[in-house]
């Protein structure tokens, strides 16, 4: 399908329903109070709280209507302005297919003082579905409903995301992140992004972009280039790093009913490595520094449900340090997701949040030591970028950063295998909702949302029409005939326009209206435009038959020209095929895809009146067990984490966090627990 049709597959989704805490004013009808001469107090726009005030002060035809006389057609005239707003405005996903309504009421009217308010109610749909399949696109919606349901305007130049965290290993580490979306007005994304902390730097700088396919089960690609520099403290050594990449990502269309999405991709990549140890005390196979090149290969499915979300993800690394074999090392990665949400009360979502984590390093020649494992309550990723969340280090966050490197002492630093269990659990004791509850409970109101997504499988099923193998022999068979004929058609009811009688000149423009525009449509005839409206029957279309009756039977049976009653005849035998082929269109296999296309935003809907909040505070319990090796004789492998925290989230805004995770078997350079806190800007200028 194009893109343009991708597009129309946004759910119909009521975000923002809400209305001031005012007094009604008695329904009357607008036109009482304007006879009565009532005066305009305070005009108000309600709904989700990022529009209200941008709404307000960039639209004259509502603001300026505060301190004048109230008119019937003034209030009118604000509604249709702020529904136009709100569709023009930009957002991060185009929504055609989608509602979006401004209400206009009057309240806290006055019969003393002659004073009255006016309050606009906003809806608004925007919601995208091509990209929500995946367990990442479930925790955006999370930290930044605004953004990921496209409520936000678009941030079309940049979007800067500060961090600020603290860990016993990096101590208190800043940063933060530049995307620019759009480089040089291209689809070529350049981002920027940096840390550092008295103990710890990073940097790096990648240039992104891709490509949806409009068919076939491939969807999406994108392709990567980066530069990448870090320098990280462990208990023994440092680890240095500069690498440059390459890599290609891509994607599947949503597989089955819960919209399964298959991903896989390459990566090369090259650089230096250097750990601040001498090759002197490290076995002959490990390396202290060294040169590299790597080859990444990844593979994975991610899919959700209603309120679980799964990702599993392999990967494989091959490298070299130029020892003259061609693999010096081999590295495999396994990460498993699996986060389960259980509604116990409006807005009070239990979150369980696990994570299975297991690697394995093959060192088949030199190998730098940078390769091993290093773990701690930082984690590291095996596929740069955001698009995927892979995991390839031991996560324990109850050990400071990249210290979980050993069993014993006097061991190498860095692990060959590992294997980590990850479970947090949290529920909010406070949360904003982003439905205000009287809309979430009002019946009428979910009604109509169950009847957009009716409307929405209504719109899709034509869409879905256009693969029908008899739509395409209709374009292989018909196209050029048919643009022939109405060309010729129209162009004779111009040449007889100087002989029609007077009493027939209506009929005549009427005639040449219609023909002028089907003439136009068949004559941009693509393999996507729909056959079915050519043979439309309602007089407000122009299919044939409206052309047949208004050219032929109307004015023509008093015309009586011939070569226009020819063209006719063409019409009508061009009309007959056309039909015959539309007629053979499986239309139960098109409302089936439509169906099943508008299920899974229908439960996003529901998660959204029943779940999401603006804010939230929720408390955390963390439980991590996992094993590191090679194992010593005498000493212990196996490591476990027990801890508790908080997590405050302002929608669009601000993320922060914060606990303490206790290492319930420490050894002397792992600590006996680690404190965590971080805090992050979704983006200070993107609101």
């Amino acid at each position: 399908m194009p893109k343009r049709v991708l597009s129309t597959l946004a759910a119909a989704l009521v975000l923002s329903i809400t209305t001031a805490r005012a007094d009604p004013c008695p329904d009357r009808g607008f036109e009482f109070f304007e006879i009565e001469g009532y005066r305009v107090k305070n005009v108000r726009v309600t709904g989700f709280w990022v529009l209200r005030r941008a709404m307000l002060a960039g639209n004259t035809a509502v603001a300026d209507l505060a301190g004048k006389p109230f008119t019937a057609a003034g209030i009118l005239k604000g509604k249709r302005a702020l529904r136009d707003q709100l569709i023009a405005a930009p957002a991060l996903f185009d929504s055609p297919v989608g509602v979006t309504v401004a209400a206009a009421r009057v309240a806290n009217c006055s019969a003393a003082t002659k004073e009255l308010d006016i309050e606009y109610p906003l809806f608004t749909t925007k919601m995208p579905l091509a990209s929500i399949h995946t367990a990442e696109q479930a925790s955006l919606e999370h930290e930044d409903p605004a953004r990921a349901l496209a409520l936000a305007p678009a941030n079309t130049r940049y979007r800067i995301a500060p961090m600020l965290g603290y860990d016993a290993s990096q101590n208190v580490l800043g940063g933060g992140r530049l995307d620019v979306p759009s480089l040089f007005g291209t689809s070529i994304q350049l981002s920027l992004e940096g840390q550092g902390s008295s103990e710890t730097t990073a940097a790096a700088i990648s240039l992104a972009g891709g490509a949806e396919r409009e068919s076939g089960w491939l969807e999406r690609v994108v392709w990567r280039g980066a530069f990448a520099y870090s320098d990280r403290p462990s208990d023994r050594l440092r680890l240095h790093s500069s690498r440059a990449s390459g890599q290609v990502s891509l994607s599947t269309r949503a597989i089955g009913r819960i919209g399964a999405v298959v991903r896989f991709g390459s990566l090369f990549e090259g650089g230096s490595q250097r750990t601040g140890l001498t090759d002197a005390v490290l076995p002959s196979d490990l390396l202290a520094s060294s040169r590299f090149g790597n080859w990444r290969s990844y593979a994975g499915v991610t899919a959700r449900t209603r309120r679980s979300a799964m990702a599993a993800s392999y990967g494989v690394l091959l490298g070299r340090t130029g020892s003259g074999k061609r693999i010096d090392y081999r590295k495999q990665v396994l990460d498993v997701v699996y986060d389960s949400r259980f509604l116990l009360a409006a807005q009070r979502p239990l979150s369980v949040e696990t994570r299975f984590t297991a690697g394995a390093l093959a060192r088949l020649g030199p190998t730098p030591v940078s390769e091993r494992f290093f773990g701690g309550n930082v984690e590291t990723t095996f596929i740069p970028g955001s698009e995927w969340s892979m995991r390839a280090n031991p996560v324990m966050r109850g050990i400071p950063a990249f210290r979980l490197n050993r069993v014993a002492p006097g061991d190498v630093p860095g692990g060959d295998h590992f294997a980590v269990l990850n479970l947090t659990v949290s529920v909010p004791v406070f949360g904003l909702p982003v439905i205000p509850k009287e809309a979430a409970e009002n019946e009428e109101i979910r009604q109509a949302i169950s009847g957009f997504v009716t409307d929405g499988a209504d719109a899709l099923a034509p869409i879905y029409e256009l693969d029908d193998p008899a739509q395409k022999h209709l374009f292989d068979t018909v196209r050029e005939g048919l643009a022939r004929t109405t060309a010729a058609m129209e162009e004779r009811v111009g040449a007889i326009e100087a002989s029609v009688p007077e009493a027939l000149k209506p009929a005549h423009q009427a005639c040449a209206d219609k023909i002028g525009d089907l003439a136009s449509d068949a004559s941009s005839i693509t393999r996507t435009t729909p056959w079915r409206m050519f043979v439309n029957p309602d007089p407000e279309e122009r299919g044939i038959p409206v052309i047949v009756d208004v050219c032929i039977m109307q004015l023509n049976s008093k015309l009586m020209d011939a070569e226009l009653a020819e063209r006719g005849d063409e019409l009508k035998s061009l009309q007959q095929t056309i039909q015959t082929q539309v007629d053979k269109i499986d239309r139960t296999r098109a409302r089936q895809l439509a169906q099943e296309t508008m299920a899974f935003p229908s439960r996003v809907v529901q998660t959204i009146f029943d779940e999401m909040t603006v804010v939230s505070l929720s408390p955390l319990f963390l439980f991590d067990a996992g094993r590191i090796g090679p194992e010593v004789r005498g000493w212990r492998s196996t490591r476990y984490s027990l801890g508790g925290g908080a997590r405050l989230t302002l929608a669009s805004s601000v993320s922060f966090e914060f606990g303490y995770a206790w290492n319930l078997r420490p050894q002397p350079w792992e600590g006996r627990g680690a404190l965590f806190v971080a805090l992050r800007f979704l983006d200070i200028f993107g609101k």
